[in-house]
């Protein structure tokens, strides 16, 4: 279990920052706008990183 959290954290850590430097791309690019739903955005990482953990304990 801790190994999958590990590797779930170090993978979660990392899709997040792609993701970030591919929205502020965007923004900059002015193709999104810079107000979004944090909660939206909050939800969706938290089902994200809960998959993965599922996904790294399971398969073990």
């Amino acid at each position: 279990m801790k190994l999958a959290l590990y590797k779930a954290i170090g993978d979660f850590a990392t899709e997040v920052i792609i993701l970030g430097i591919i929205y502020f791309g965007l923004v900059f690019l002015k193709v999104l706008p810079l107000d979004i739903n944090w909660w939206w955005l909050l939800t969706v990482l938290t089902i994200i990183f809960i998959a993965q953990f599922g996904y790294f304990y399971l398969r073990k």
